[in-house]
């Protein structure tokens, strides 16, 4: 078996971020949730940002979602043995290397121009499963 794959995905990612923060640097790309929400308010416009942030009637699933996400935490573990870890599973009877999905997010053409056609170009360079959402921007044959 190859180097390249027994590395488990985003490794590479993970050090250029570690390495860019020692430096005292911030990244490309927002890796919290309050920076990423900070990254949108100033790209979109308000109708597209609402649009994002938003959720159905009054919101309070929104709210109990993000109370419930601010729950976990992310606890780097180092020096421990991975030479058996493993991030792959079985979906449907196929193999995929991460357990982590992109889940549907509708009427993505508010958010770019290429909406779903984006998110699904990116999710297969990265290997990842992407679910459509039912009012997808496009119909499933074009994505």
């Amino acid at each position: 078996m190859a180097e390249h794959e027994n590395k488990a995905p985003g490794v590479d990612r993970q050090m250029q971020i570690y390495m860019s923060r020692l430096q005292g640097q911030s990244g490309a790309f927002p890796v919290s949730y309050a920076e990423l929400r900070q990254a949108a308010r100033q790209k979109l416009t308000d109708d597209a940002f609402g649009y994002l942030i938003g959720g159905a009637a009054d919101g309070q699933a929104v709210e109990q979602n993000e109370a419930a996400f601010d729950t976990w935490n992310i606890v780097p573990r180092v020096l421990g043995d991975v030479n058996s870890c493993r991030l792959g599973s079985n979906l449907l009877g196929l193999r995929i290397k991460s357990p982590i999905l992109l889940a549907p997010i509708g009427v993505q053409n508010i958010l770019h121009s290429e909406g779903e056609l984006a998110s699904s170009k990116a999710a297969a360079s990265l290997a990842m499963p992407f679910v459509l959402s039912t009012v997808s921007s496009f119909s499933i044959e074009a994505v």
